[in-house]
């Protein structure tokens, strides 16, 4: 946007560039929030349609459905916050799309690389291999925090404290990456 003078007019005006870079973030994660409400809808409308179709015999329960329409619907908007903050550093187009792209790659298996070093052929790796994976581990975002279409699928128990802890995770991770973002663009030198 920068780079492009999209924002020389905004700018320009007597508007804070932190309540720019919140504004933005806020306007694109109300946009992702209303069409997750909507692809949830809709798959709540076919889910109903098709239960009695049902021949495993399991149970439906409607707020593991909702769950696991909240938890990708927080995934995408942490994902969002990890975007602006790329933006926010960069004034091309490659880091944002590039870096948002890998670091939901590596989010996105980062739990399982965990759980591949706690096993015994884990142990066995090199010291310093296992270090730099638990590094990451603790920096990168976790995104199989918010994967709760299993127990949606399975019928499987609500989990009530995994919700509570994604959640609590959820406002913690995004808040210190806007945080993050509007240090840095309020820092950040513009043409």
């Amino acid at each position: 946007d920068v780079e492009r003078r999209y924002t020389a007019s905004l700018l320009g005006l007597p508007l804070a560039r932190h309540t720019y870079i919140a504004g933005r973030f806020a306007g694109i994660a109300v946009f992702l929030l209303v069409c997750g409400a909507f692809l949830g809808l809709c798959g709540g409308v076919v889910v109903w349609f098709m239960r009695a179709d049902m021949s495993a015999g399991l149970a439906l329960n409607w707020f593991n459905l909702v769950l696991a329409v909240w938890g990708d619907i927080c995934r995408s908007i942490l994902l969002l916050a990890l975007a602006v903050l790329f933006s926010s550093i960069s004034t091309s187009l490659f880091l944002p799309v590039f870096g948002t792209l890998g670091i939901y790659l590596a989010g996105s298996a980062s739990q399982e690389v965990m759980d591949y070093l706690a096993t015994e052929a884990g142990k066995q790796l090199p010291q310093a291999t296992r270090t730099i994976a638990e590094i990451l581990y603790f920096i990168l975002p976790n995104f199989s925090v918010f994967d709760f279409k299993v127990h949606a699928v399975y019928g499987l128990a609500t989990p009530l404290k995994g919700a509570m802890f994604a959640a609590a995770y959820f406002v913690v991770y995004g808040g210190i990456v806007l945080l993050l973002a509007i240090r840095l663009f309020s820092r950040r030198e513009l043409p």
